[in-house]
């Protein structure tokens, strides 16, 4: 490859990078770019770092790198989708600013191995009614030439919406997709289960639920709390708040 080819494969790998950290755009070329002349011109001399000045890594340049970058990655998703068949799970999440997303998760087989992934996270403009969360589903796989027929499997959680035999998207889905099973969401599943802890047991969490909540509702409580830990020699410093919707947390709270 020429030095120009190297460069912007070099551009790609950084922005790549970029992306896994969650860092802003803009580190590439006040941070990474930066830091890595000063290393190969420290190591290696200067005539070697003059050539890593050509390297794009500008903001705007490592947006339209991401891009491509996530654009390949659905590309290649697809393609491995097609070929076999696969199941979904499917869950309609709200974010900090009270929008509601929808997120699907594919499971497919490629050879002889079992792969999971992102599917897509589609914003629900409307109502997050079944037909809605269907219609989204419906159009992504009209898009992109994914066939109903290759569907074998469908979860989500215990809401009518979504588990209705009738009108909810499990309904919806099998007049599509004959052969698709559906099942509740192992990690619901496991919270309606809880819910049903013995009364002792319960009692017991009720207590540590409101003496964890103390802590965490004061910022000198939590301090002190820090302290005392500090004193005490323990581990761990803070505690984490306890989430009913999620089973796993009961375990890391206590």
């Amino acid at each position: 490859m020429s030095v120009t080819q190297k460069a912007l494969l070099e551009s790609y790998k950084v922005s790549y990078r970029i992306a896994k950290c969650k860092k802003p755009h803009s580190i590439g070329e006040t941070l990474v770019l930066p830091a890595a002349i000063d290393m190969i011109e420290t190591m290696l001399g200067e005539s070697y770092a003059d050539q890593l000045k050509i390297i794009p890594l500008a903001d705007n340049t490592v947006g339209r790198r991401i891009s491509d970058i996530s654009e390949d990655l659905c590309d290649q998703l697809i393609e491995k989708v097609k070929l076999s068949s696969f199941a979904l799970q499917v869950d309609e999440a709200t974010d900090v600013l009270k929008d509601a997303h929808l997120i699907t998760y594919v499971r497919y087989v490629v050879e002889t191995d079992v792969r999971e992934d992102m599917l897509f996270c589609k914003p629900i403009e409307c109502n997050t009614t079944a037909r809605e969360v269907f219609k989204i589903i419906d159009n992504f796989f009209n898009e992109n030439g994914i066939l109903w027929e290759n569907c074998v499997g469908l979860c989500t959680d215990g809401a009518p919406s979504m588990a209705g035999k009738n009108a909810g998207l499990q309904a919806l889905v099998r007049k599509v997709a004959p052969r698709a099973v559906w099942t509740n969401c192992m990690i619901h599943r496991q919270s309606l289960v809880s819910r049903d802890m013995g009364e002792d047991l319960l009692t017991v969490f009720e207590v540590i639920t409101r003496v964890l909540n103390f802590i965490k509702n004061s910022p000198l409580r939590g301090r002190l709390f820090a302290k005392l830990c500090d004193d005490m020699g323990s581990e761990y410093r803070s505690l984490l708040y306890y989430c009913e919707a999620r089973w796993l947390s009961r375990a890391k709270v206590p």
